[in-house]
């Protein structure tokens, strides 16, 4: 697909962006909730969990077409960013 706007052709990576962005829900292609880098994190804080588990507990909670590696490892995280620029103090976790 080739999506022409006033003349200007759009590489790849934008005419596929603008093409999720007029099919799909959530944050406007033209209009980022986030600034332009570059960014800068300082102060981060990390905490990791690893176990292992049995790979059909892991295999009911992913969803297709996703599969399991075989390593019957999970990981999660969480990371604080207290100080990260342009985005303030903020906690993810996954």
């Amino acid at each position: 697909m080739t999506i022409c706007t006033k003349k200007r052709f759009l590489s790849p990576v934008l005419q596929v962006g603008l093409a999720l962005s007029m099919t799909q829900h959530g944050m406007p292609f033209h209009s980022p909730t986030y600034p332009e880098g570059p960014y800068r994190f300082i102060n981060r804080e990390y905490f990791y969990i690893w176990y292992q588990t049995d790979p059909d507990a892991i295999r009911a909670h992913l969803p297709p077409p996703l599969e399991p590696d075989g390593s019957n490892t999970v990981v999660f995280e969480v990371i604080r960013m207290p100080d990260s620029s342009g985005f303030g103090d903020y906690t993810e976790s996954g």
